[in-house]
């Protein structure tokens, strides 16, 4: 291949004479490169540092020469590849039209510098040579390299050709594929003698023996795995890579499998390294040891202990590296158990040490003995916290928690385990507490001897509860939640009790309001005896409140709601006079009025059936007011039965008959002016008139008490009423026709009522406004005609207004006058 390449390279310099030089320095780094690559894969470490240097050097100018090639050619491109030499210039042995080609030598395979002398011990690979007159070798040096293929060797040089005819290519020889080596035999020829016991005394060793196949050299390493056949740690130093490897004296207790992986290596380039072999494991057992008493610091023992309620147990110690637990126990028999035994005689006691990783479990009889004592009971152990209650029989009652609370510096228990700072009774009873104590010193852990409680707790923290009856039950003392009304006397009665301690005693007060917390602590009670009843009979409204207090001393409320007795009957009235059962009016329609401080309702009936109630929302400020009204067309008298109600139960009913007032006289309308008799609009004041009313049974008249306008309802009505009995329109009215209606009130004290109808007709004055352009307008004016003209918002119509007029520069005042006087006015 190499051959093959220069030769192409060669015939492209002899077509060419331009690239002549350049395909030259082609070769020549061709050449470098080709040996270096070699020397890369066959020299040792330093030379190839080297050649890989000069391979560089070569790669760069190769490949700058490719970059120059291309260049070259192009210039070349179009031009003779051969120079003619003109017949002047010809030396006299030349021959005109002779092509000149420049002298072709082949550059030989340039061997590596070496900077430095080789290693002796490395054999030097033979550089290849290329002469004229030889022909060209094939050599195969082989060379160790576990894991790696020989390079291709260099076997034939081609000689100089004078001519591109006389070339004979060579044919090179290929290098053999690489072989790789056989397995090595293997097999264990030193397993360690037990048994062994931790900890080690000496170094193990184990040993293997390898054999390699002819030629070739082996490689060793060792493992370690903590069960048959598994896959092992890997092992540093103690021969790890070697035949024999040494097992340190600092291994632990425990099962252990050695085992040695080998494989065939060679240098020679032509092998390759075999595939590993496993030795068979070697097993090393080493057992755990027996733990000793040196082996441990009992200096925490001591001869002394309180009694905690917990194991006694001081901190033992070793430094042997994969003992177990260590603990003191005593022994019970056979049994071995934690030394906190109640009493205080001495104890025996063993040092019992669990299995550790490298040590067996074992008990050690210590020979000594502690003292496992009480501590001791302190004055005045204990103090009883609570709110005391009332001294009752003998009995102390607490209103609250009561607590237990130990000494200052310790905590306490009942039943010597579970200590707490204090212990707390919260439920009601008698008789509460424990019968001992036990108390723990804080600083120490000590524990006393059963201490006895001589006291007991009585607690009562609920209070007394009580019922008020009075037709209904009540037991509370939230107001106002709800008003009782009643028309009669009322009679209390109260049911109270008290579970723990039992009543002591009641007591009761009215009030006219609902009272504070504070004010029921001060209020003046009065003593309600057991099955006693408290009255209340007169007209009034107050709350009772009653108290009950029991023995501990708690102190309970309750109460009713607001009760109120009301004897008064509601009041109807009619034109401010109450009434009584019967009442008659000559009259079409009457206002009655009902009141009553606690009225809840009205009912109206004619002919017994309802025609008006008022209830809820129509009562404002206890009262209600309606109209009975006489209907249409009926002649005969009509009576209407009103009943008014209370929330007491109190009931009024009175009768109201209206007779027709028609049939008793008769009332005239008034007619102010109408048709030709019209009054023109700004009339003047018209005289009121008086209304006329005759007496049918006998033609006399007779006379109004008083007038009332029924149209009006509270506007502004266009008729007015004059001392009294009078009436007359309105000043000012403009055009149109008004009526009204008007109640005539007559016959005193009878009350009696009729109607009549006033009306007026007022015609529009007829006068003109001039405006500047003279266009005549008809609009209504100020009443008084005679007067200065006011420009007012009400005297303009169609849309004009006062500020219409005064915008206007050429605006001319109007002149009233009228019709049927001269227009020059």
């Amino acid at each position: 291949m190499k051959d093959r390449i220069l030769q192409f390279l060669i015939r492209i310099g002899r077509k060419c004479k331009p690239l002549t030089y350049p395909v030259m320095v082609v070769v020549v780094a061709f050449l470098t490169v080709y040996h270096v690559l070699r020397n890369l894969l066959t020299k040792a470490r330093h030379h190839k540092l080297k050649a890989g240097v000069v391979c560089g050097l070569a790669l760069f100018a190769l490949v700058g020469t490719l970059l120059v090639l291309p260049s070259l050619a192009d210039e070349m491109e179009g031009e003779p590849q051969t120079e003619t030499v003109s017949e002047e210039e010809l030396e006299p042995t030349m021959t005109p039209e002779v092509t000149v080609k420049p002298i072709e030598t082949e550059i030989p395979d340039t061997p590596e510098p070496e900077a430095e002398p080789e290693e002796p011990e490395e054999s030097q690979e033979p550089q290849d040579e290329v002469k004229e007159d030889d022909e060209p070798l094939a050599t195969a040096t082989p060379e160790m390299a576990s894991g790696s293929e020989a390079g291709d060797v260099e076997t034939a040089k081609e000689p100089p050709m004078e001519e591109e005819t006389k070339k004979t290519p060579k044919r090179v020889k290929e290098a053999a594929p690489p072989v790789q080596l056989e397995r090595p035999s293997c097999s264990v020829v030193e397993r360690p003698v037990g048994p062994f016991t931790y900890p080690l005394d000496s170094i193990i060793k184990v040993k293997i023996q390898a054999t390699p196949p002819e030629g070739a050299g082996l490689e060793y390493q060792w493992y370690v795995s903590r069960s048959p056949s598994g896959i092992g740690e890997r092992l540093e130093g103690h021969g790890a890579q070697t035949s024999t490897y040494s097992i340190q004296k600092g291994i632990g207790a425990g099962d252990y499998y050695y085992y040695c992986v080998v494989k065939s290596v060679d240098n020679d380039v032509y092998n390759l390294d075999s595939k590993e072999v496993r030795s068979d494991d070697i097993v090393v057992s080493i057992a755990k040891g027996q733990p000793d008493v040196d082996d441990f610091d009992l200096s925490t023992i001591k001869d002394e202990y309180y009694y905690t309620g917990k194991a006694i147990d001081p901190s033992i110690v070793s430094s042997k590296e994969g003992m177990g637990d260590a603990y003191i126990v005593v022994m019970d028999g056979s049994t071995e158990i934690r030394p906190k035994a109640e009493s205080d005689a001495p104890y025996a006691i063993y040092l019992h040490i669990s299995e550790g990783d490298n040590y067996e479990k074992r008990t050690i009889n210590l020979g000594r003995t502690i003292t496992i004592k009480r501590y001791p009971t302190p004055t005045k152990p204990y103090t009883i916290d609570g709110k005391k209650g009332k001294l009752v029989d003998g009995k102390q009652w607490y209103t609250t928690d009561v607590k237990i609370v130990p000494k200052s510096g310790f905590t306490i228990s009942a039943t010597g385990t579970d200590f707490q700072e204090a212990l707390t009774y919260s439920v009601d009873g008698t008789n509460q507490g424990p019968l001992h104590i036990y108390l723990k010193n804080i600083q120490f852990g000590g524990i006393t001897e059963a201490i006895t409680v001589t006291e007991k707790i009585n607690i009562d923290k609920t209070n007394p509860v009580g019922t008020v009856t009075y037709g209904n039950s009540f037991d509370n003392t939230g107001h106002e939640s709800g008003e009782a009304f009643y028309n009669h006397d009322v009679i209390f009665n109260l049911s109270a009790e008290d579970a723990t301690s039992g009543l002591a005693g009641s007591w009761y007060v009215f009030s006219p309001k609902a009272l504070t917390d504070s004010q029921l602590k001060t209020a003046n009670w009065k003593t309600w005896a057991e099955g006693d009843t408290v009255d209340m009979k007169e007209d009034g409204s107050c709350i009772l409140y009653a108290k009950m207090e029991d023995k501990a001393g708690n102190v309970g409320y309750t109460a009713t709601d607001r009760v109120t007795i009301d004897l008064s009957m509601p009041i109807i009235q009619c034109g401010g006079k109450t009434l009584g059962d019967e009442k008659s009016y000559i009259a079409d329609k009457k206002k009655i009025v009902v009141s009553d401080s606690h009225l809840i309702k009205v009912t109206v009936r004619r002919n017994s059936n309802v025609v008006l109630t008022k209830s809820g929302d129509d009562i404002v400020d206890n009262a209600t007011s309606f109209q009975l009204e006489r209907p249409d067309g009926i002649m005969e008298d009509v009576t209407f039965e009103i009943t008014a109600e209370d929330a007491a139960g109190n009931e009024k009913i009175t009768r109201v008959t209206l007779k027709n007032p028609i049939l008793d006289v008769e009332a005239a309308d008034m007619d102010f002016g109408s048709g030709d008799d019209a009054l023109i609009y700004g009339y003047e004041a018209v005289e009121a008139k008086s209304v006329v009313m005759t007496n049918k049974a006998d033609g006399q008249p007779v006379a109004a008490d008083s007038l009332e306008l029924e149209l009006a309802e509270g506007t502004d009505s266009n008729f007015e009423v004059v001392d009294g009995n009078k009436v007359r329109p309105k000043q000012g009215l403009h055009a149109g026709s008004y009526t009204e209606v008007v109640r005539i009130y007559y016959n005193g004290e009878a009350e009696s009522t009729t109607t009549c109808k006033c009306s007026v007709t007022v015609d529009k004055a007829n006068m003109l406004v001039s405006y500047a352009g003279q266009k005549d307008v008809g609009y209504h004016t100020l009443p008084d005609l005679t007067g200065t003209i006011e420009y007012a918002q009400a005297d303009f119509k169609n849309g004009d207004t006062k500020e219409v007029f005064a915008s206007d520069p050429d605006f001319v005042a109007p002149k009233l006058y009228y019709q049927s006087e001269d227009s020059s006015l």
